[in-house]
């Protein structure tokens, strides 16, 4: 016992388990931290927060008009919004916001307010791809019959790349994985040849000019490349073999529209396979179980 606690006295606050709640407490209520353990990221998060609430409470005890609330929602909700994404305790699309972090927390507040724009404006993005499925399933049906597939992205469109090699495993039923696109060289390019295609994330956006180096040492390879790309990039064709095209955005909002493109061609490559997409074998409807 007296072990325990030595281990316990080194260890940082945030990896100490909280004391069990007593018969008449509330489970879900936290106690307050000391000055000194407030910092770090948990600390920002909930210091944003509270600022937040503050700022509401003080709006709210005078009348406003319209254009006084608009603005401050145009100025406050980018602030909340990535404090929220970016929160630990949020799974909701953890991943991909996550990836984001360290840039979203460091916005400016007129970056704030432009990618609120851009965040409206994802409905629209969805629907051009999804008017883009004839073309799609026209590249599902050309690489149905691969048994392995590469997935590759960088920056925020990392996690995008994860997330398709996940859906093309559950629901064709073909290996898939996906990396960074700066891991690559570090042994899984031993496995490239011209039976193994390889999807790039190569959006215009920062990043493209090395995911292009990566599609190069891929075709070396004799892997056929299938891009992810924005519409009217005519770079792309130059080092690909297929494109899947997704409409202009910004590199914020970029992982909508390319994971929509990613999951419809999971979708019709299972198809192709005959795979019974409505009900993936192995898996659970809901999770259960660690």
């Amino acid at each position: 016992m007296a072990d325990l606690d030595a281990l316990r006295a080194g260890l940082p606050q945030r990896h100490l388990a909280p004391a069990r709640a007593g018969m008449g407490d509330d489970p879900h209520a936290r106690t307050p931290l000391a000055p000194d353990q407030e910092r770090g990221r948990h600390g920002q998060h909930r210091a944003a927060l509270l600022d937040h609430d503050a700022r509401r409470g003080a709006l709210a005890e005078r009348p406003v008009g319209r254009k006084r609330i608009e603005r401050d929602i145009d100025l406050e909700l980018p602030r909340l919004l990535i404090n929220l994404a970016s929160e630990p305790e949020n799974m909701a699309g953890n991943g991909v916001f996550r990836a984001g972090e360290g840039d979203a927390c460091r916005l400016s507040r007129q970056d704030g307010v432009e990618l609120v724009e851009d965040i409206r404006k994802i409905p629209e993005l969805v629907r051009k791809v999804l008017e883009r499925s004839k073309d799609i399933a026209k590249i599902a049906r050309k690489y149905a019959k691969a048994e392995d597939f590469f997935f590759i992205g960088r920056g925020y469109l990392y996690p995008v790349a994860i997330e398709g090699a996940l859906k093309l495993k559950e629901i064709s039923y073909v290996h898939a994985e996906g990396y960074h696109a700066a891991e690559l060289k570090h042994g899984p390019i031993a496995l490239l040849d011209e039976n193994v295609p390889v999807l790039a994330l190569a959006n215009d956006i920062p990043g493209k000019d090395k995911i292009i180096g990566n599609m190069q040492e891929c075709k070396a390879r004799k892997s056929p490349v299938i891009a992810v790309a924005t519409e009217g990039d005519s770079e792309i064709r130059r080092h690909s073999d297929d494109i899947i095209w997704i409409p202009a955005c910004s590199r914020y909002t970029a992982p909508v529209p390319t994971v929509v493109a990613l999951q419809l061609l999971s979708y019709y490559i299972a198809k192709e396979r005959g795979c019974p997409i409505d009900q993936p074998r192995n898996l659970a409807k809901s999770v259960t179980v660690e």
